[in-house]
């Protein structure tokens, strides 16, 4: 493994201008590396400092953290020590859990489970490296409801320091002594003691960013136990207040079952929770002002299968810095999961999953912790090893951040040309510029009305949105005329309507080429092309087919059901009163030149509101 050299040195001004010069971040991952160079067998969970140069890795088989210079350019580690228990002045590291860095970077704190402990470490922000200072240990100097610990957090303001402990069923209070790392205990929170509930075997904490509020989750797969708790923080003393708790299975809440790690969104206004039993993410609002500051809502849980992956043995969630997009690692997976974040609600639809030993992956053999670098170009996951053998080993795996114009088209991409210039066909964004901010003329038609159906459908949460767009007996088209959307032509659906608002309403593209749960998306056969992408990525087309045909024989079909319709869209893909009429739907591709199109236009409408368009064509042009 070859060294970045100090970049440590000014790690911050390395960041930074990384940041200026990076382009938008398109969510997916691309495989780096395991890291491996040293015995990582038992990796837990995985922090970043805040300056973006080390990397930090508990270990709950050897008892250890372990330490890494990271390379802000490309992501790759460089090991630097290992803080062992036992070895030195180092104690408390039994088990290691959960770590955490101070935010401003002078300080590391882990968790031994079983040694009931949180260590405390001083940082040296040039090379990493860490200096144990001591350990807050369950019954010793005054702490006490701290026994099995698994999670901690810091708050943002550097003043205190929350574990979660699972035996104890309590949220456990320290006070950091600043400018030093050390603790001294303030309270703890108590399951069924003075009203509090939701800390029935805690395991994952986390601070909002505004600081008002700590959150914990926790459960035992039972109805009554998994539960995400709130509180309200002093910001001066650091005392919690009990403020509610959302229990699985009650009010509508789904998703809980065994819930382990937590997250806060950097906008503040959702909450992540891994729920291992249930296989799921869920998802809550937050209220970020107002006399329910912190309060909690329940917005929807997202689970593994039906198109989402990689969430089976879910233990830690993340957010990245930008609030764009949401990953887990799933252990019984040996992946990390990538979902889509939408800012105004929270939800959050899946985007693809990276899991071991498939397509060039490798490391990922029990992943449990996954944290997202600050300048948000990179991810990395703690993975335990031994799940699929018992000589498996464990790695802290490496990926980059889909980047738009780095050439390679990423899951959340529609196209990447290599270069942010808008006006080529690809945008800024990388975004296709096929669909104008008016129709094309000269399109292809069906031959007889109503022989084109356009139908577009607000499902009760985004997962179930559709839309469905046939065209049938169309005008004359070869299967050259299609061009070749297995290479290098990819396609979109453009859809406007007479609203005089921006327009297009609806870009979808499906792009060319790909590979889509190991097989080829684009099929070529003898008169047709076929397309089929479960997940839907990017904009949520699932299927697709483009036949030839004499006048009459050719047809065209685009269909999709997924939350990537919700996310092309923006929002909801019907405004409360329908679609203005006429609306217009255009079908074209990448060809270079002028490429050939095809259309249908919908003057009246079977069903035309806030949940349904369901419309035939008009009769052709004369």
């Amino acid at each position: 493994m070859r060294r970045f050299g100090n970049q440590a040195m000014d790690a911050c001004a390395v960041i930074a201008a990384v940041a200026l010069a990076a382009p938008a971040f398109g969510g997916g991952l691309a495989f780096v590396e395991a890291e491996s160079s040293v015995d990582a067998r038992g990796a837990a969970r995985v922090a970043v400092s805040a300056d973006g140069a080390h990397v930090y890795v508990t270990n709950e088989i050897l008892d250890s953290v372990l330490v890494y210079e990271r390379n802000v350019f490309d992501g790759e580690l460089f090991f630097v020590e290992a803080q062992v228990d036992g070895v030195g002045p180092v104690d408390g590291l039994r088990n290691a859990k959960g770590v955490a860095v101070s935010p401003d970077g002078a300080c590391v704190y882990a968790i031994g489970e079983m040694d009931d402990a949180v260590v405390v470490f001083e940082r040296d922000a040039g090379t990493g490296a860490l200096t144990w200072i001591e350990a807050e240990i369950d019954g010793v100097g005054g702490v006490v409801e701290m026994r099995r610990p698994n999670g901690v957090a810091v708050s943002g303001d550097d003043k205190h320091v929350y574990v979660a402990s699972e035996q104890d069923d309590a949220a456990v209070a320290f006070e950091r002594n600043l400018p030093d790392c050390d603790l001294d205990f303030i309270e703890a929170e108590v399951n069924l003691v003075s009203g509090v509930t939701g800390l029935r075997r805690a395991r994952g904490v986390a601070v909002s960013v505004d600081g008002e509020n700590v959150y914990l989750a926790g459960g035992a797969a039972e109805a009554v136990d998994d539960s995400v708790a709130v509180f309200s923080r002093d910001d001066t003393t650091g005392e919690l207040t009990f403020v509610e708790s959302h229990q699985n299975d009650v009010g509508g809440v789904e998703g809980l079952a065994t819930a382990f790690g937590v997250a806060v969104s950097p906008d503040d206004a959702s909450v992540y929770v891994a729920g291992l039993a249930d296989k799921a993410i869920a998802v809550f609002s937050r209220e970020t002002s107002g006399i329910d500051l912190g309060k909690l809502t329940f917005v929807e849980r997202e689970r593994d299968g039906g198109g989402v992956d990689g969430l089976n043995g879910v233990h830690s969630v993340a957010v990245s810095p930008d609030g764009a997009y949401v990953y887990a690692a799933g252990r019984q997976d040996n992946g990390v999961a990538v979902f889509r974040r939408d800012a105004s609600t929270g939800q959050i639809a899946f985007l693809e999953v990276q899991k071991d030993e498939t397509l060039g992956v490798s490391g990922l053999d029990a992943a449990q912790g996954v944290a997202v670098s600050p300048d948000n170009a990179h991810v990395y996951a703690a993975a335990r090893g031994g799940i699929k053998s018992l000589s498996g080993d464990g790695a802290v795996v490496a990926f980059a951040v889909d980047a738009c114009g780095n050439g390679t088209r990423g899951s959340d991409e529609q196209c990447d040309d290599g270069n942010v210039a808008p006006s080529d066909g690809c945008s800024a964004t990388c975004q296709l510029e096929l669909c104008g901010a008016a129709p094309l003329a000269g399109c292809r038609e069906p031959i007889e009305i109503g022989k084109s159906l356009l139908k577009i459908k607000e499902g009760k949460d985004d997962n179930k949105d559709q839309l469905l767009w046939k065209w049938n007996k169309g005008e004359a088209t070869t299967l050259a005329d299609y061009d070749d959307p297995t290479a290098g032509d990819s396609y979109v659906v453009c859809v406007y309507d007479g609203s005089g608002g921006t327009q297009p309403l609806l870009a979808l593209a499906v792009p060319a080429g790909g590979s889509c749960a190991g097989k080829d998306c684009w099929e070529a056969k003898s008169t047709s092309f076929k397309y089929k992408d479960k997940p839907g990525t990017p904009d949520g087309i699932q299927k697709a087919q483009l036949k030839e045909g004499i006048a009459g024989k050719a047809k065209i079909q685009f269909k999709g059901k997924s939350a990537g319709l919700f996310f092309a869209a923006g929002g909801n893909l019907l405004p409360p009163a329908g679609l203005t009429l006429p609306v217009r739907v255009q079908v074209t591709n990448t060809e270079a030149g002028t490429p050939i199109c095809w259309e249908a236009v919908y003057g009246t409408a079977l069903n035309n509101d806030a949940e349904q368009f369901k419309a035939k064509s008009d009769a052709p042009t004369p």
